[in-house]
Formats: structure tokens, sequence, C-alpha cells
């Protein structure tokens, strides 16, 4: 799982559309109207491919708003795909289904913990003092809006960072508790 908020659309203009499919960095995508719309996790290495080379724009899948109306037929197979069009229920049922591709399970479990444990909740901003920074981050990625790495010790055991996030500080001190240094 990651967050939502790491999950964003791509719309690139005049697409170069089997190059972008031999990227291989779209986990889904769809194309037409001079355009290609592909799903991913944002990431360096793909902004690194793009920029440059293609006039595109990024979008979190929670906010698609500023993507041109023209494009909303393609923009539809690509929000169905990751599910957050759909109600808890809705994603419920296509994860259930036996035929669904991992790649489309990943991004509908994301949708469903954001629909179902963050929607509607203010983003936090805290401080936090932790052990395994690598490993804090990884396992809980669902969790983690952002972060920002204000200092390690010498060996790298413990980490001070400050992140954003859904949870209520007594979510935090539940949920990351093996991890937090007090």
């Amino acid at each position: 799982m990651v967050n939502v908020n790491n999950i964003h659309i791509f719309v690139i203009e005049n697409p170069d559309v089997p190059y972008l499919e031999d990227l291989g960095m779209f986990d889904y995508f769809d194309y037409g109207h001079n355009v290609f719309i592909g799903l991913a996790i944002d990431s360096v290495r793909l902004k690194d491919e793009l920029d440059g080379i293609w006039n595109y724009s990024s979008y979190v899948i929670t906010d698609t708003k500023g993507i041109d109306k023209k494009y909303e037929h393609i923009l539809e197979t690509v929000l169905g795909y990751c599910g957050i069009e759909f109600g808890i229920d809705g994603i419920l049922d296509m994860m259930l289904d036996e035929d669904v591709d991992l790649n489309r399970r990943f991004y509908l479990e994301s949708v469903l913990y954001f629909k179902s444990n963050q929607k509607g909740k203010k983003i936090n901003r805290i401080q936090l003092t932790i052990k395994h920074f690598d490993d804090f981050i990884h396992n809980f990625s669902e969790d983690i809006v952002s972060h920002e790495i204000i200092s390690n010790n010498n060996d790298f055991s413990e980490t001070i960072i400050i992140i954003e996030t859904y949870l209520s500080d007594k979510e935090i001190d539940i949920k990351f508790n093996n991890f937090l240094i007090k």
C-alpha cells in the first residue's frame, strides 16, 4: 500500500506512445486525442524521464480538476483502474474478483485505505524521533503523506523527522509504537 497522495496521473501531450509504453513506469494508461494519460507512483526517476522531453502535467488522483475536460473519457478509464471514483463497497467488490491483477489490487488497497481511514481528516504535521527510519517509512507508507529528515545520529539508528499524516497523536502513539523513541 502507498499513500494516495503519492499516486499520480500524468497527462502527456503529443506523446510517443510506444516510447512511453516501453518506459515501463506506468502501471496503467490510456491514450487518444493526442494525449497519453498514465497512472504511476510519483518518483524522481519518472519525472527525470519526462522532464525536458515531454509536455506533461502531474495530478494527485484525489484532485484531477485541472485536467482538460476534452480528455474526460480517457481519464475515466485511468480513474476506474485505481478505484478512486468508486465507493468502499465497489472497491471491495473489485478486490474480491479473482482476475484482478496485482498492480490494480495495490492501487485498490491504497484507495480503500484512504477512503476508510483518511478521507475528510485534516493532515497533521508532527515531529518524531524514530529508530530504523527505512523500515519505518516502508512499513507505514500509506500513513505518511510526506516526510522531512531533520537529523540522524552517528550510526543512523535514530532519526528526527517531521511527517505529514492523517493520524492523530493518539493513533501515532499506538501505530508507530515500535519505532518511536520517547
